[in-house]
């Protein structure tokens, strides 16, 4: 929403829009159960276009062990902390923040 006039009244306006545009976004479920493959994939897609070549090969290896420790086909909505803590304990390294 573009307004003409910088006023404390349009700010306002505009913020509440926003706001529910927000809301309306947030409520709206997937349509699809992703697993973690289809989300890496597209993490992915983005990060080649948005960072430095050096940082998509860190981020490329990273999410591949990650995938690889988790499963590539668990379903990114059944995620957990507790599953995922659980899945890097398994592996014996030590974890560090």
């Amino acid at each position: 929403m573009t307004k003409e006039k910088t006023t404390a009244q349009s700010r306002k306006v505009a913020q509440k829009t926003l706001e529910a545009k927000i809301e309306k976004a947030l409520e709206e479920k997937p349509k699809k159960n992703y697993t973690l493959n289809e989300l890496v994939g597209a993490y992915m897609a983005d990060q080649k276009v948005t960072v430095k070549m050096s940082t998509y090969h860190r981020n490329y290896f990273a999410t591949k062990t990650l995938m690889s420790i988790l499963g590539k086909d668990t379903l990114v909505n059944r995620l957990s902390a507790k599953y995922v803590r659980e899945k890097l304990l398994k592996t014996g390294k030590r974890l560090e923040l």
